[in-house]
């Protein structure tokens, strides 16, 4: 009886970890404010999958969206390029942190996607858009 009672909790444990797991984000970066019309907030994807990248992949935010739908961005460089923010925690008018889905394929067809963790962080200075 004690043994299938602890292999139960074993195989419960094991499910939600797996499960947890799946639902991490696998990429991290940071949320800056910017003056980039129509954009409010650029996210910066930094990490993508435990590796820092060689240069960030950037995606305007606009803050006039509804939570879960994907937005495509112009593409830039990129064939396509679109996001969709599944949380945002903000404090009166200043997002603090969002998390979310991504996906950009490049020209030659490579393809990041995956979720996201972004915070905000102050940028350097005095900031304000003139």
């Amino acid at each position: 009886m004690h043994g299938s009672v602890t292999a139960r909790i074993g195989v419960v444990l094991c499910v939600l970890l797996l499960g947890g797991r799946a639902l991490a984000s696998d990429s991290a970066g940071i949320l800056h404010p910017t003056c980039q019309m129509p954009y409010r907030y650029m996210l910066e994807i930094t990490d993508y999958r435990g590796h820092r990248l060689e240069q960030a992949i950037n995606f305007g935010i606009i803050l006039d969206f509804h939570l879960n739908e994907w937005v495509d961005l112009p593409p830039g460089e990129a064939k396509s390029r679109r996001v969709q923010v599944a949380h945002l925690s903000h404090h009166w008018w200043q997002a603090l942190e969002m998390s979310g889905n991504f996906e950009i394929v490049f020209a030659d067809d490579r393809r990041l996607d995956g979720p996201f963790k972004a915070k905000y962080v102050t940028p350097p200075g005095r900031w304000g858009c003139e």
